[in-house]
């Protein structure tokens, strides 16, 4: 049986602070696929390798953890322990975008760089969701998909509408491609991520397209993409990839 990693690429380091590792998968259209609070789990390699298969070149930085995770409750905990005690990460703050976010630019430049014909697709989710709208003013991204923002924790007041990102970021991004494709979602159903959330989204870029998915029970549906994983919300962000890239 083939191992579950097989067809991944490790790539050399992207210069920056520190050492992050990188991985690719497929050939194609170009795309950055950037994991979730959990770390790259079984479910996330399965989401790149489907990419890989729809035509894409997926690349996946890996922030913390191990590639893959190993299964089970414990090393997750483990790697939600880590973002808790990081400073690389503001989790709580409504006006401040986490430090990672910097060296997530210099991928993004770099994937750009390998690829000086083809647009650039960006794809965050949970910790990261927000993360690619400001990875998106380190190029001409082609589309960008932002997947239940779970950043900064806190979940009542204005914290509800703001996806981690300071006021400077969003108004740098609105200004640096107001017709840019995003597309944004999550479960209906979702506590972590908040229906406000996805709707200020929509407020601040008006060309957004916003997508409340039906799920599951609450509160267990929350990853569209891997953990609890959408077949059709799956499809649709194929669909938007292929369309814009």
């Amino acid at each position: 049986m083939p191992a579950l990693t097989d067809g991944f690429t490790s790539l050399d380091p992207v210069p920056g602070p520190k050492k992050y590792d990188l991985y690719a998968i497929g050939t194609g259209r170009p795309l950055i696929l950037v994991h979730e609070m959990t770390g790259v789990t079984r479910a996330t390699i399965e989401l790149a390798r489907d990419l890989a298969n729809e035509g894409f070149r997926a690349y996946l930085p890996v922030l913390f953890g191990d590639f893959p995770q190993p299964d089970g409750l414990g090393p997750k905990m483990r790697a939600v322990t880590h973002v808790c005690l990081s400073r690389e990460f503001h989790l709580l703050s409504t006006e401040q975008t986490s430090p990672i976010t910097d060296w997530l630019k210099s991928v993004t430049r770099w994937v750009a760089d390998q690829h000086p014909e083809q647009k650039v697709g960006l794809i965050g989710m949970c910790l990261t969701g927000g993360f690619v709208l400001v990875m998106m003013l380190a190029l001409q991204a082609g589309a960008v998909v932002v997947c239940q923002p779970t950043i900064p924790l806190a979940l009542s007041g204005r914290a509800r509408r703001s996806y981690g990102l300071s006021a400077q970021d969003v108004t740098a991004a609105q200004a640096h491609r107001p017709a840019l494709p995003i597309l944004a979602l999550r479960y209906a159903r979702d506590v972590i991520c908040p229906r406000e959330r996805l709707e200020q989204i929509g407020t601040d870029f008006p060309r957004a397209q916003v997508i409340h998915l039906p799920g599951g029970p609450w509160p267990v549906s929350h990853a569209t993409l891997t953990e609890h994983r959408s077949g059709h919300a799956v499809q649709q962000v194929l669909s938007f990839l292929k369309q814009h890239l």
